[in-house]
């Protein structure tokens, strides 16, 4: 039996919000998010089973929230 791996791909935008509480589409930039050391990353997590694999991504995935 393989292994299995799970890919959890984290990307973000970040932009100001108006009055009315909706986001007005200036993202910040690139550089801006680098300067303040914030970059987009890929996380995994693997399992010997299938199983293992989808418990270690609910456990992963719980604990952003």
């Amino acid at each position: 039996m393989n292994p299995y791996k799970a890919v959890i791909n984290i990307n973000f935008s970040v932009f100001p919000v108006d009055a009315t509480g909706e986001a007005n589409g200036q993202l910040l930039s690139h550089r801006e998010l680098r300067e303040a050391n914030i970059r987009p990353f890929v996380l995994s997590v693997k399992g010997s089973t299938k199983e293992e694999c989808i418990e270690a991504l609910r456990v992963k995935l719980e604990s952003f929230k």
